[in-house]
């Protein structure tokens, strides 16, 4: 298999690894906020935030995220201040401060990748300019509502998609066909 696992619990600074991993500017991050204070509706919209790398997202701000493309994966949580929890799936890049788990690479080496992606449709439906503006919101593509969620989605999915979906890359036990690891890959318009 031509992927790589890697890991490490003590990044110290995820932006200098995200340029190490060469990701191309229009990769996708995704990242989230866990607060430790309660949170005004306000502050509530920026817990959660789908963008693209070029978007200049201070991802040091927030708890978790990824960046993401049709090639790799980098995950990571924060676990201390100034220290993260990182792991890489996907293309084999040499990453200064990643260190190659034997044991979790073997583990990999006996998984398939599975020979599509999968696609998982995401919350929402897409508010267009009108909607946006009867809801006294200045329009801007990739917004979506869902009734459910008390917050809007912003998606940076193809403009005008009514639903979005996640391009989903698993990877499959050998014996018993189970996914054991997974990767996201980017969005789509849903078909």
């Amino acid at each position: 298999m031509e992927d790589a696992l890697y890991s490490s619990d003590s990044v110290e600074n995820i932006d200098t690894l995200i340029a190490e991993c060469k990701f191309p500017q229009d990769a996708y991050v995704l990242v989230e906020m866990l607060p430790q204070h309660l949170v005004d509706k306000q502050e509530r919209q920026s817990l959660l935030c789908f963008a693209r790398l070029s978007d200049g997202v201070d991802l040091a701000r927030y708890t978790t995220g990824r960046v993401f493309d049709q090639q790799a994966e980098l995950r990571w949580e924060k676990i201390d201040e100034g220290k993260y929890r990182v792991v890489y799936l996907g293309a084999k890049r040499e990453l200064q401060g990643l260190k190659k788990n034997e044991k979790d690479q073997q583990e990999l080496d006996n998984l398939e990748r599975a020979k599509e992606s999968k696609n998982y449709y995401l919350f929402g439906e897409y508010l267009n300019a009108t909607k946006l503006t009867n809801m006294g919101i200045q329009p801007e593509e990739g917004y979506y509502a869902e009734v459910r969620i008390p917050r809007l989605l912003h998606y940076p999915a193809p403009a005008g998609a009514p639903r979005v979906q996640l391009k989903v890359l698993e990877y499959l036990d050998r014996d018993t066909n189970e996914v054991k690891l997974f990767r996201f890959q980017g969005l789509k318009a849903a078909e």
